[in-house]
């Protein structure tokens, strides 16, 4: 899991997640070394009628060429399609309080694909 913090610009910048929020699952590639890393992201965005931001979950994968991780669907939009992500790990809620402000112990999924 990583952080694609787009609240200032749309650098389709995929960061790792702050210390402390050590994922597991699939193997991946980060610096030219294999690690352990889910294929998704934590998408944050600011509203666009209000204030304040928001965060979703939403799918990443490995590009050999540019040796970063990118949206799967990139140039594509991507939104909720009624899936939610959740946990009582405390981890979840203090990454979304770091970028959101606030707690959070459930994330949407923005797994539909429109053209």
């Amino acid at each position: 899991m990583g952080v694609l913090d787009e609240r200032r610009a749309r650098t389709g910048r995929i960061t790792s997640l702050p210390s402390g929020c050590t994922p597991h699952g699939v193997r991946s590639h980060v610096g030219g070394h294999e690690q352990i890393s889910p294929t998704v992201a934590v998408r944050i965005r600011r509203h666009a009628f209000i204030e304040g931001s928001y965060a979703a979950l939403v799918r990443v994968e490995w590009n050999a060429d540019r040796r970063r991780y990118e949206l799967t669907e990139s140039g594509r939009v991507v939104m909720f399609g009624g899936n939610y992500a959740g946990t009582s790990d405390s981890r979840l809620g203090e990454l979304s309080e770091r970028y959101l402000g606030h707690r959070s112990m459930i994330l949407p999924i923005h797994d539909r694909i429109e053209d």
